[in-house]
């Protein structure tokens, strides 16, 4: 059973610093994919993994502010212990591999009904 030690909280002064923390947490968890494929016995094939950690990581691009940036560092790094640390079940994993974005649809009627079209 892989033991991932828990490692102080940072905080990063500077944009370029954080940048190798985030570069750092990424490299991280794709090198962890075939642990977590193997310990949680994934139904799901490794690139399914890759692709959805990836979209994590995209989803956050847009941020700028330092604080941000530390906030969701510290969150990927406690969630990376705790798939690798095995305290999640697999259901846990399946639901944040399987979670859907939200549908045009909902946002299309929402888009319209701000403008005052509806």
């Amino acid at each position: 059973m892989p033991y991932l030690n828990p490692i102080p909280t940072k905080f990063s002064p500077t944009l370029a610093e954080t940048r190798k923390r985030v570069i750092s947490l990424y490299r991280h968890w794709q090198k962890s994919v075939p642990t977590i494929v193997i310990e949680y016995r994934v139904n799901y094939p490794q690139a399914v993994l890759r692709t959805r950690i990836r979209s994590e990581f995209e989803k956050k691009r847009h941020l700028t502010d330092i604080g941000a940036i530390n906030i969701a560092l510290f969150r990927g790094r406690a969630e990376l212990e705790e798939t690798l640390n095995n305290w999640k079940q697999t259901s846990h994993l399946a639901d944040i591999i399987e979670k859907k974005e939200p549908e045009d649809k909902q946002m299309k009627f929402l888009d319209s009904f701000l403008a005052g079209q509806n």
